[in-house]
């Protein structure tokens, strides 16, 4: 602990001034290359301009005009960097339209590189039943809805609807390619569209813009992935029930007639049924009896209980066991 107060006196505060201001020109930059940070904002000027006048200070107990200098010049142009943001912005306006579009689709892009970008669109107003891609063939323009709605159809099947906020021509804007739907407007619309022949020069420029406007498209066709899953779902369970119901139809139709859908007899009479011949050896009558021709035998009469023993019965009877 004693070597490291004895380090940190003999740097004292134009020390640290002089290794703080490393510390923010090393953090600018090193946010500005792995893109937490742009060139035309307020943050990065200042970041550069409190770097140099640190290290300016640190420069204090051994001051080297060279070293000096250069932080001279550096907190200059991060001054004037920092005003041209401020006049950047002053000049920067959008129409509703172009506002709704910023806002909503390109929130972390800069006021200024948006405008840049806007300078090549141009808002149309669409009649229902205009064709604004045909599948197989080339789009020519990039289209962000305003309003309104889009009907989308591959192979002639109908298989989504785009409504404010969707890309039109989103999967292929940057490479010339074949579209793979046709997009037909559905209502009026209100559209913004980026003519791609001057588009993909342009964000081949400015990887900024090009970055930003990907990352956008990315969301819009996660977008439309996820309503394309959910209206499969809905048809295919809508086809379950009807096919469910078309079964219950055909069982019910199949079904034997029951007591109430038979027809009724009740009125007419029936014939009377023929007797069964006798058996030979089986319905042979016994004797004092009458022979049956019915379809059931007549059940055995019941014999008579015994007479009572009188005394003088039982002695016989005692005698003739004896």
């Amino acid at each position: 602990m004693s070597t490291v107060a004895e380090g940190a006196s003999l740097l004292g505060w134009h020390g640290w001034a002089g290794l703080v201001g490393v510390f923010l020109y090393v953090f600018a930059y090193a946010a500005l290359q792995l893109g937490h940070l742009k060139a035309e904002t307020y943050t990065f000027s200042a970041l550069n301009a409190l770097a140099g006048i640190c290290v300016l200070l640190g420069l204090t107990p051994a001051f080297n005009v060279y070293s000096a200098a250069i932080q001279l010049l550096w907190i200059t142009l991060s001054v004037i960097g920092f005003t041209r943001v401020f006049l950047m912005r002053r000049k920067v306006h959008f129409s509703a339209d172009e506002l709704a579009f910023v806002t909503t689709a390109l929130p972390s892009l800069p006021r200024a590189a948006a405008r840049t970008l806007l300078d090549r669109s141009q808002v149309l107003d669409i009649e229902p039943g205009v064709v604004l891609t045909e599948q197989g063939d080339e789009i020519t323009h990039l289209v962000y809805i305003l309003s309104g709605d889009a009907d989308v159809a591959a192979d002639g099947h109908d298989i989504a609807t785009l409504g404010q906020g969707a890309y039109i021509g989103d999967v292929t804007y940057q490479e010339p390619e074949p579209a793979s739907a046709t997009v037909t407007a559905r209502s009026a619309m209100r559209a913004l569209t980026f003519d791609v022949a001057s588009l993909r020069p342009f964000l081949a420029e400015r990887a900024d813009i090009r970055t930003a406007l990907e990352a956008s498209a990315t969301n819009n066709l996660r977008a439309k992935l996820r309503a394309a899953n959910a209206r499969a779902i809905v048809e295919a369970t809508q086809g379950a029930n009807r096919t469910a119901q078309a079964q219950q139809q055909t069982a019910a139709t199949r079904q034997p007639q029951t007591a109430a859908t038979q027809p009724s007899h009740r009125g007419a009479q029936r014939a009377p049924l023929p007797p069964v011949p006798p058996v030979p050896g089986r319905d042979a009558p016994l004797p004092g009896r009458a022979p049956s021709h019915g379809l059931t035998r007549p059940a055995d009469p019941v014999p008579p209980p015994p007479p009572p023993l009188t005394p003088g019965a039982v002695r016989r009877r005692l005698l003739e066991l004896s």
